[in-house]
């Protein structure tokens, strides 16, 4: 904790990793974001299990970032039902490409363009998740 106190003192935004599906993700999602006070959250999609804590994000404006193609060639799934409740109840939530050793390609523009296709979104949802990532970067 004191190193976080510390890197805020100095002027440093807050990013938390909180990675999917783990053991108490919800309770470590509340952590960062009540006790550390992260700028932004990482990967925390399981924030959707819990509405004080999505109301708290989508209040205080506390950027949130998904890496659909990421999810699916370690999961099989985009976690889209996740990111589509975080996009509709206003959260500032942004795309990310995460890890380029994945197989196939993972590029930001892959990652939109796929996302869209699976998703049927259009060129203003789009947009609006490139707005978010940066107001939040």
């Amino acid at each position: 904790m004191l190193v976080f106190a510390k890197a805020r003192a100095q002027g440093y935004y807050l990013t938390m990793h909180c990675d999917l599906h783990q053991v108490d993700s919800v309770n470590h999602i509340k952590q960062a974001l009540e006790i550390i006070t992260v700028d932004r959250l990482d990967h925390g999609l399981n924030i959707v299990e819990n509405a004080d804590l999505m109301t708290f994000l989508t209040d205080q404006k506390i950027g949130i970032t998904a890496c659909p193609m990421a999810y699916f060639y370690t999961r099989k799934v985009m976690e889209q039902e996740a990111i589509n409740k975080l996009f509709n109840s206003g959260a500032l939530i942004s795309f990310n490409s995460d890890d380029l050793a994945y197989k196939g390609s993972n590029y930001i523009n892959d990652v939109y363009y796929k996302f869209a296709q699976k998703c049927d979104w259009s060129e203003k949802e789009l947009i609006r998740i490139a707005q978010n990532s940066f107001k939040t970067s």
